[in-house]
């Protein structure tokens, strides 16, 4: 009897054993431990491609990105774009309520917070219509806008950009798709 993971990548090898699948999963080496396990156990798994959802986006539109002189920001570097990207909306002129919200903002608090919600599809003008306060709101929505005018006006991309471009592609290469549990998927990798 084979473990619930390697039981269910079988199921679905043996479903479309020929077929072009695509295994979505946390981390390419836990995607190929898997294969790995399931060939060990001497059962076919034929043209099955791993990837994380990040990776798989940026297999489809990467090329073209690249091509059109975009480069990859990586997530050590959102760090510096977000330390440029506060410094230029601390100086703009807010009221008081804004201007103590951003004093409290560093780069690594709000990493998480625009990747997640990029990541989401979440824009700034969503969030300008968020029920939250409006200090927090309006600076948050300031930083979102300003991050995102960064990467346009240096050509560089984040997951999020990969994730709606991808989308923007229409439909996914004639494949059949299994996600690992435990895989994240942002609201833009559940579309793509």
């Amino acid at each position: 009897m084979l473990p619930e993971p390697l039981a269910h990548l079988d199921a679905f090898c043996a479903a479309h054993p020929l077929a072009p699948k695509v295994l979505l999963v946390p981390t390419v080496q836990a995607g190929d431990a898997l294969i790995a396990a399931l060939a060990e156990r001497g059962r076919a798994c034929i043209n099955v491609r791993v990837a994380t959802p990040v990776g798989w986006a940026e297999r489809r539109v990467r090329a073209a990105l690249h091509q059109a002189g975009w480069t990859r920001l990586t997530r050590g570097a959102e760090r510096f774009v977000l330390r440029e990207v506060l410094e230029v909306v601390r100086s703009a002129s807010w009221e008081a309520a804004v201007e103590a919200w951003l004093a409290y903002q560093t780069p690594r608090t709000l990493q998480p917070v625009v990747h997640e919600l990029r990541a989401a599809g979440v824009t700034a003008t969503d969030v300008r219509t968020a029920p939250i306060a409006s200090a927090k709101r309006r600076g948050l929505a300031a930083v979102l806008d300003a991050y995102a005018e960064h990467l346009s006006a240096y050509r560089q991309y984040d997951a999020a950009l990969l994730f709606q471009r991808g989308i923007a592609l229409g439909d996914a290469p004639d494949a059949w798709f299994a996600v690992l549990d435990g895989t994240p998927l942002s609201r833009t990798a559940d579309q793509l």
